[in-house]
């Protein structure tokens, strides 16, 4: 597969976005650009852009994943039931390298277009059927999915594109979030804050990687990890693509 040159993802010094040295860079090898209209080549023209609070937003999923795994027996979410041990024997260095990713390791339905079309035409409709368990207690998961909604509606606002392909917003959820007035984010915060959860739950390999990657600070594993998010990403935005040509042709 032909790759183009390694993205330099750029963090953040004080009050301005500027590319870091080339020793602390974090890389991604992405496809070469082949079809304009192809969701893969969305992520390559996208992949540049780092969204300000990605890395804080990560920083404190992750930093709730392993206080999860240290405090409880038995945590609700499988997956960090798969990463206990990764997740205890984790220290706070390798869980900030881990959180330097330029996608968001977090999700709340975000490929659900029906489901926060519901949410937002009224907050306080029953959105599950059956009893939730929240992967994460009410005093954590609250704040942070507020932090959450919040970045995503100013994310929309400041580049909508680069939101969808960093945050793996639907576009259709994308456009709610676009009419959303501020005020509304903190009432539909208190009610869906059980349903926030990391990103790709149901791929346990992927998050053994990255845990395994930013302990051993091993950069070719870190790209490697950031890769393999970037081809999970573009895999769904296929999938909405997809789903979102049904709908219309039905």
């Amino acid at each position: 597969m032909d790759l183009c040159p390694p993205v330099t993802i750029l963090h953040r010094q004080k009050s301005t976005y500027t590319p870091v040295r080339n020793s602390e860079a974090t890389s991604v090898y992405l496809p070469a650009r082949r079809d304009s209209t192809h969701p893969a080549n969305d992520m390559a023209s996208s992949a540049a852009l780092s969204l300000p609070a990605t890395r804080d937003l990560n920083h404190r999923a992750i930093e709730l994943m392993a206080q999860t795994a240290r405090r409880t027996r038995t945590p609700a979410l499988a997956l960090i039931r798969t990463l206990q041990q990764e997740l205890r024997e984790s220290t706070p260095a390798s869980r900030a390298r881990a959180a330097d990713r330029p996608f968001l390791l977090l999700d709340l339905e975000f490929g659900n277009a029906t489901w926060w079309q519901t949410v937002m035409r009224d907050p306080n409709h029953r959105i599950h059927r059956e009893p939730l368990q929240p992967t994460f207690p009410r005093s954590a998961a609250l704040p942070l999915t507020r932090a959450t909604l919040t970045a995503i509606w100013r994310s929309v606002w400041t580049d909508a594109h680069a939101a969808r392909i960093l945050l793996g917003l639907d576009e259709s959820v994308a456009r709610l979030f676009v009419d959303l007035s501020v005020t509304a984010i903190d009432p539909i915060a208190r009610h869906v804050h059980p349903h926030l959860k990391p990103r790709w739950a149901d791929q346990p390999a992927f998050w053994r990687a990255l845990l395994h990657a930013a302990d051993s600070e091993n950069a070719a594993q870190l790209v490697r990890v950031n890769v393999q998010g970037i081809q999970l990403l573009t895999n769904q935005r296929l999938l909405m693509t997809e789903k979102s040509k049904i709908s219309n042709h039905n």
